[in-house]
């Protein structure tokens, strides 16, 4: 498979964004680097820290980072709280619908509780994110989301965060605050926003990083593409084969992806999992979905190409503003 070269220029109101291989090596880098959890933890590393792990300079890590935010393609990141911090849990849905509905129920679905990202593919599929308090809300958030989207049959899993059991302080919360829409503000920043010390900034953040507290969450947007296409592989395989599935499917994918998301196995003992990709076209995508078919225990696949992903950070935000405000008589 070729890897996305095309190169184009800003036209008119158009961002016309050129993503080459070791682009894509670097949004994984960023976002998930060789991390299991659906995100990396240490979301603050190094431009130099990316670089070795790539073999190349800083220095272009620096300017290929700036030109992914500059084109429009990363326009934003956010901090995601470890929902396992306060007992709760983040979860995937995706389910069909007639094409001809979906921009009315993508203004329902956006009012949902809970509900903080909405993927819209070409065609009849959606994927959902959200977050839900205990397994009874759960339920009715589910019942909810069928009634709205019309479906007799929505299919849904656990987002695979690891276990969390820190303790936050009004210290810690002030901190993440500062740091909820710029994850990678320098220290100095954070220390005068949070009215507290630079070193006492650095020795809460490695803990939280060390504890899984936190990662950073981009905000994609898959329209700035051109001569290059987003699209999502959802595969299901059993349980015990994780290992050696995505062995197999990553070595043929490299170059074209950048992100894994695990979802935790359902009763049945499938495992569901989520490979990310940029492709140069629609055939590529076919091609894609041929070679996973015939991989080893495959039970079943499925791609989709991004039309719109949606990022809802009101719910999130109001959420640490009120863990902040209860931690407020606390010590720090």
């Amino acid at each position: 498979m070729s890897d996305i070269t095309k190169g184009f220029r800003r036209t008119g109101h158009y961002a016309l964004v050129a993503v080459d291989a070791l682009d894509i090596k670097i949004l994984r880098d960023l976002i998930q680097s060789r991390a299991t959890s659906p995100l990396d933890p240490d979301f603050r590393k190094s431009f130099s820290t990316i670089a070795r792990n790539l073999g190349v300079d800083a220095d272009t890590i620096r300017s290929r980072v700036r030109r992914l935010h500059q084109d429009g393609l990363v326009k934003d990141w956010h901090i995601i709280i470890n929902p396992h911090l306060f007992g709760g849990d983040d979860y995937a849905v995706w389910f069909d619908v007639q094409s001809a509905a979906k921009e009315g129920l993508i203004e329902e679905l956006k009012l949902l509780e809970g509900v903080f990202e909405i993927t819209s593919f070409l065609g009849s599929g959606f994927i959902i994110f959200f977050h839900s308090e205990n397994p009874h809300y759960l339920d009715r958030q589910l019942e909810l989301m069928r009634r709205v989207s019309k479906v007799q049959f929505l299919d849904f899993a656990k987002i695979a965060f690891p276990e969390c059991n820190l303790r936050l302080s009004k210290t810690d919360w002030a901190v993440l605050r500062a740091l909820h829409r710029s994850p990678r503000k320098t220290h100095a920043a954070i220390s005068k926003e949070a009215g507290l010390s630079t070193r006492t900034v650095k020795r809460r953040l490695e803990r939280m990083v060390l504890g899984g507290v936190a990662f950073a969450f981009p905000v994609i947007d898959p329209k700035a593409l051109q001569g290059a296409v987003m699209a999502a592989l959802l595969v299901s395989y059993p349980s015990d084969r994780k290992a050696e599935v995505d062995i197999q499917i990553a070595s043929f994918l490299s170059g074209l992806l950048f992100h894994i998301l695990h979802l935790e196995p359902r009763h049945s003992g499938d495992q569901f999992s989520v490979f990310s990709l940029m492709l140069t076209n629609v055939s590529e995508a076919k091609e894609v979905l041929e070679q996973v078919k015939q991989v080893s225990y495959i039970r079943s696949a499925r791609i989709d190409l991004h039309e719109d992903m949606i990022i809802i950070f009101d719910s999130l935000d109001e959420s640490l503003a009120s863990r902040l405000e209860k931690m407020l008589g606390a010590d720090g």
